[in-house]
């Protein structure tokens, strides 16, 4: 059976759902590749969310896997700062997972080889 995803494409003034099957975004590589194939999908582009539906619970999240911002701080090596909601202060770089719907990772050390998943709750600033 083929799992089909909600793709949601969020542009400045306005978003658009299209729908990707499993299959068709691993043959791409990823769901970044898949919705770069028709280069009009990618002007203005700001973000990439994947509706993913958890089999153990039964309910959905949200998978982001493009951020225009998150990329742009990647690419720079920024050292992010964010403040939970409860306060909370974390430092930390971004990395990206690998995989058909990567995801973006909170590095804590420049030499660090991995990280969890990045935590989008609260404020972010550059430090």
């Amino acid at each position: 059976m083929t799992k089909i995803y909600t793709v949601k494409l969020i542009y400045p003034t306005k978003s658009k759902k299209i729908h990707v099957s499993e299959q068709d975004a691993k043959q791409k590589g990823n769901v970044y590749n898949f919705v770069a194939e028709d280069a009009r999908n990618l002007i203005g582009l700001q973000r990439i969310e994947v509706e993913m539906h958890n089999d153990l619970t039964g309910g959905t999240y949200t998978q982001v896997t493009y951020d225009r911002q998150y990329e742009a701080w990647k690419e720079e090596r920024t050292r992010i700062e964010r403040i939970d909601t409860d306060g909370t202060r974390e430092r930390f770089y971004i990395g990206k997972s690998t995989g058909w719907v990567p995801c973006y990772l909170e590095i804590k050390r420049r030499d660090s080889s991995g990280g969890g998943k990045l935590y989008e709750k609260g404020i972010f600033t550059t430090v």
